[in-house]
């Protein structure tokens, strides 16, 4: 066995386990490696999309209301009498 900057490899040149007990570098192994970044990465894109339908829908059931404006029938409201109230003890 021979010691590389990649890993232990066989005499007839092939990759053996590593401490682990897995390969190192073997084609397999990249394969599956692949697979699994890809799974991951859908995954967080599946989660990121769910959260994002998940606050369009509470914000549509639950405005906020910063920006909320109030419209209503304006009565004017007269004195019978006019002058200055003054109320005397």
């Amino acid at each position: 066995m021979t010691e590389n900057a990649k890993g232990t490899e066989a005499a007839n040149g092939e990759p053996s386990e590593s401490m682990g007990g897995e390969l190192m570098n073997g084609p397999a192994n990249v394969s599956f490696r692949k697979v699994l970044g890809r799974i991951f990465g859908l995954l967080i894109v599946v989660a990121a999309a769910g959260a994002v339908l998940a606050v369009m829908r509470e914000v549509q059931r639950n405005p906020r209301t910063d920006d909320a404006e109030v419209f209503a029938n304006l009565i004017g409201i007269a004195p019978e009498v006019s002058g200055r109230i003054v109320v005397s003890t």
